[in-house]
């Protein structure tokens, strides 16, 4: 049978998202951001809606800790819009924490970790900030909002070339990648790791979670297949349009000369525009 390892957001959200293991949580986010969380709040994931009309979002999850909100996405499925949909959560906290503030000094640091898998040409750890780039200074607008993005993918090769000093900084990370045999070996002497490989067997041995999830894998290979069906669609809808734009073009042309010729043997302007679809003052103006 499959095993689901937490790269999948609803193990993931299911292992390290809950107060039982907070412990897992805060070791992740130290391990990965590099600074020291002394507590952890759980929130609410659903970012609330401006009007009735906003569609609600549901980040994978939410966290406060001094002073600061923390948003972690698990991406996964590699698609063109990740990107875009992460700072969007991103700016919605942001908002929020400028909405509850009457002293823009004690504004909240809204930080974002991505734990990426299946996009190419990023470094093993990357940090975005709102840079000016028209200068050389390269003047930071704001500390507070932070988006840091781990490439998964990288850090397995790591992990199988057994590069000590990064498998070491990113357990928790790595622990998250593995298929049952390996978790089971790299659990070995770390209690925390162990912690978590419990609850990720427990959860694969849950007939009802299994079915639940396979579910909605299958409803995103369908979801995944129309679009790309709607995709194929509406390219080959764009390449007619072009097409018959270009057709056009020509037809056009065809009819200004075909036009041009007419009049200079002096042939009836109404019957030249019937034959040509031009008007009478376009075939004037020739």
């Amino acid at each position: 049978m499959k095993y689901y390892n937490g790269l999948n957001d609803i193990v993931f959200k299911n292992t390290l998202c809950v107060e039982e293991h907070k412990g897992l949580l805060k070791w992740l986010l130290e391990s990965c951001l590099d600074i020291k969380i002394d507590n952890l709040i759980l929130k609410d994931k659903e970012l609330s809606k401006k009007t009735k009309y906003s569609k609600g979002r549901v980040v994978d999850l939410l966290i406060e800790s001094d002073n600061k909100m923390f948003n972690v996405e698990i991406n996964n499925r590699p698609h063109d819009y990740n990107n875009d949909r992460n700072l969007g959560y991103l700016a919605n906290l942001y908002g929020k924490s400028i909405d509850k503030s009457n002293d823009y000094k004690k504004i909240n640091s809204c930080i974002q970790l991505n734990i990426t898998s299946g996009k190419k040409d990023i470094e093993l750890k990357s940090k975005y900030l709102l840079v000016d780039t028209l200068n050389e200074s390269k003047n930071i607008w704001t500390d507070n909002f932070i988006i840091y993005e781990i490439n998964v993918d990288l850090l397995k090769k790591l992990y199988y070339n057994k590069d000590i000093k990064s498998i070491n900084k990113y357990k928790p990370v790595i622990m998250l990648t593995l298929n049952k045999e390996e978790l089971e070996e790299f659990s070995l002497g770390d209690e925390r790791i162990m912690e978590y490989k419990d609850k990720v067997n427990e959860l694969n041995s849950d007939d009802d979670f299994v079915t639940f999830i396979s579910r909605e894998e299958d409803q995103e290979k369908t979801e995944n297949a129309l679009r790309t069906i709607i995709s194929e669609k509406n390219e080959e809808l764009k390449n007619s349009r072009e097409e018959l734009k270009t057709q056009k073009t020509k037809l056009t042309k065809l009819n200004i000369e075909h036009a041009r010729k007419m009049k200079e043997k002096n042939i009836d302007l109404n019957t030249i525009s019937e034959i040509t679809g031009l008007s009478i003052k376009e075939i004037e103006d020739l």
